[in-house]
């Protein structure tokens, strides 16, 4: 299940175990008891009692190297995010938290900050629950969680950034905290357990890689939706994925029309890697001839993948880039063509001077530059790889072209970024 920094995702009132940072005594030791999926299980017990277990923690960290926290003592579960300091032996925090993307359902929280012994840099901000409470009973049932908590004027710009977390099976989690607060004879057992392949819950895997929708939303760091997104009557947004030559996967979202979701499809098996547009979809309702017909692609490429490694910046080389497929083309590319964000797009875009007198006003920094008529956008697939976007600017694609994410196999066997 996935746990988003929205720690409103709960919506019961909290009863906190402590106040301030003193959750436990500082004369707790711990020890390794499991690693479960991408969670690392501790468990705790007092100097000098090594047979009686103090309590059980589970921590995991997403994409963002932001951590969660869910521990029990026995009779209750606290979930808690780090990141933030208390200003007080006694600061709260305000939060939210939602499970599965489902943002209808967000819930409301006052948080305490926490201390665990064993991440002494951290201070987690964190609300607590009974075993029966039903907000803990859906974040179990879950696979993704959103946790957001209040911070005027962080450099995103929003006050309730968000964190994104794989909760992935979260009753086989609890169970294995449940075991761990059983154990009494040390050293604690380690036990290893991957959570089961291909579990989405009520989701189907995503068709080129297998993952779950969920695992997808998490890397992109995408809720699943909010009321605010275009949607027609009719359609949903979902995610997808093709697959690339390289044995890696572009994940992004995707609208969803009926039975039918727009997908990108790879056109070639040399980099810079391209993609058509497989299937557009249309709405209910809206005359065939706007965009395309469901299920008839796109003649032309319109995603252009290329590598420029983990090292380089993609503003030095993308404008590189995009000057070579202007010589290539006999096309402009003066020193005024520049790199800029677009606000509507969300992405860059490469702009210059129009001279009206020339053969390419339409394109004054060439075919990767903005253009008349086509949308000319370009992304950064992190780490060490960006996206040319290029297509019609009345095509209606049905693809969020700004949550374009390329990942891969990890050490471990999973999908990541890295």
């Amino acid at each position: 299940m996935k746990l988003t920094a929205y720690l409103g995702l709960i919506a019961m009132a909290p009863v906190l175990v402590a106040t301030g940072c003193t959750e436990e005594p500082a004369t707790l030791e711990w020890t390794p008891y499991a690693k479960v999926g991408n969670w690392t299980v501790l468990r705790y017990t007092e100097t000098g009692k090594p047979t009686k277990t103090h309590s059980c923690s589970a921590v995991t960290e997403n994409i963002r190297k932001t951590s969660l926290r869910i521990a029990t003592n026995g009779n209750a579960y606290t979930v808690g995010i780090n990141g933030g300091s208390p200003t007080s032996e006694s600061s709260k925090g305000d939060m939210k938290a939602y499970i599965d993307g489902n943002v209808a359902n967000t819930i409301d929280l006052k948080g305490s900050f926490l201390d665990d012994p064993a991440y002494e840099l951290d201070h987690w901000l964190s609300a607590t629950f009974s075993g029966t409470s039903p907000h803990l009973l859906t974040m179990m049932d879950g696979h993704t969680d959103t946790v957001a908590t209040y911070n005027p004027g962080n450099r995103t710009g929003n006050d309730w950034p968000e964190s994104h977390f794989e909760l992935y099976d979260g009753n086989e989690l609890r169970n294995v905290l449940d075991t761990c607060m059983a154990a009494e004879e040390p050293p604690a057992p380690i036990i290893t357990k991957k959570f089961a392949a291909g579990t989405c819950g009520t989701e189907t895997p995503l068709p080129a890689s297998g993952m779950c929708p969920a695992t997808a939303r998490t890397l992109m760091h995408l809720a699943k939706g909010t009321s605010d997104d275009f949607t027609p009557e009719g359609c949903t947004w979902d995610v997808n994925d093709a697959a690339l030559p390289d044995k890696s996967v572009l994940i992004y979202r995707s609208m969803k029309c009926g039975p039918d979701k727009s997908a990108l499809i790879a056109s070639n098996d040399t980099a810079p890697f391209t993609l058509k547009a497989e299937t557009s979809v249309i709405p209910p309702n809206v005359p065939a001839d706007v965009g395309f017909e469901t299920k008839d692609g796109w003649k032309e490429n319109v995603v252009t993948v290329f590598n420029i490694g983990p090292d380089s910046s993609p503003y030095n080389e993308i404008p590189k880039i995009a000057q070579t497929a202007a010589k290539t083309a006999n096309m402009p590319y003066n020193s005024k063509c520049a790199l800029e964000w677009d606000e509507f797009a969300k992405l860059d875009t490469i702009n210059g001077p129009v001279d009206m007198e020339s053969e390419h006003w339409f394109a004054p920094c060439g075919p990767m530059g903005a253009t008349e008529g086509y949308g000319a956008y370009w992304n950064y697939l992190q780490p060490g790889y960006v996206a040319f976007i290029n297509y019609p600017s009345d095509g209606l694609f049905g693809i969020q072209w700004n949550t374009l994410t390329r990942v891969e196999r990890n050490e471990n066997g999973d999908w990541d970024q890295r």
